[in-house]
């Protein structure tokens, strides 16, 4: 990945490690960041989101299993699954 403030990347730039060329992405993945090329965390951001969304709904999933459950039993739970994902 080549980070840049926008504009055109050269088309004959190219990256070689131990004789095998590298390819050049737009976005790459680390431990759940996502870069970009011009730097921006928007993508990060919106994939987090999204994983949160599908655990708020899984839980919710789960969680109609038990109607027994208190408010305070689903805060709990919200607590320990899905806030880790936002933060």
């Amino acid at each position: 990945m080549v980070f840049r403030n926008g504009g055109p990347l050269r088309k004959n730039l190219q990256f070689v490690n131990k004789g095998e060329v590298l390819e050049i992405v737009n976005k790459f993945t680390y431990l759940g960041i996502v870069f970009t090329v011009g730097g921006s965390f928007n993508k990060t951001y919106e994939t987090l989101a999204g994983q949160a969304w599908k655990a708020i709904y899984k839980m919710r999933t789960m969680t109609s299993r038990f109607p027994g459950m208190t408010i305070q039993m689903k805060l709990d739970l919200f607590d320990k699954l899905i806030l880790p994902i936002l933060h």
